[in-house]
């Protein structure tokens, strides 16, 4: 049994998770001390900037999560004036949009995170990160991200 236990942490599996985890806490952290929202309000920011006008459910959908899960979020982005509700042409559901205060949001949370974790990767050639780029992207359409 340990060493199923000891073959699962060095795998490729857990060492991406355990990498995602600390890469969340740490966006979380910069986001929150530097901007007043956390990582998951973020990453609603992102689906809007890049698919602006789109339902909440979609939004779940994209992010993977619960519909009351992002129905937090975006009432935490609306008390900060970072989205607002519009109707759909068939006001049978409300959609989702950035205001002009979230879209500036959108780019100096993107930029405060590119600058706090580029020294993270300061060690990496620019063939390591070229490469691991391709190997993410490739997981990511595996994982039809």
């Amino acid at each position: 049994m340990l060493m199923l236990i000891m073959d699962f942490k060095g795998s490729i599996g857990y060492l991406i998770h355990e990498l995602a985890n600390k890469i969340t806490a740490e966006s979380d952290q910069v986001l929150f001390e530097r901007y007043g929202i956390g990582f998951s309000q973020y990453k609603v920011l992102m689906v809007l900037e890049s698919r602006p006008g789109i339902p909440q459910k979609q939004i779940a959908t994209t992010l993977n999560q619960t519909e009351a899960s992002i129905s937090r979020q975006i009432g935490l982005l609306i008390e900060n004036n970072l989205v607002e509700i519009g109707p759909s042409k068939d006001n049978r559901q409300h959609l989702i949009y950035l205001t002009p205060r979230g879209e500036e949001m959108a780019i100096k949370s993107t930029s405060a995170l590119n600058n706090y974790l580029a020294p993270y990767f300061g060690n990496l050639s620019d063939r390591q990160k070229s490469e691991l780029i391709e190997v993410f992207q490739t997981l990511r359409t595996n994982f039809n991200i």
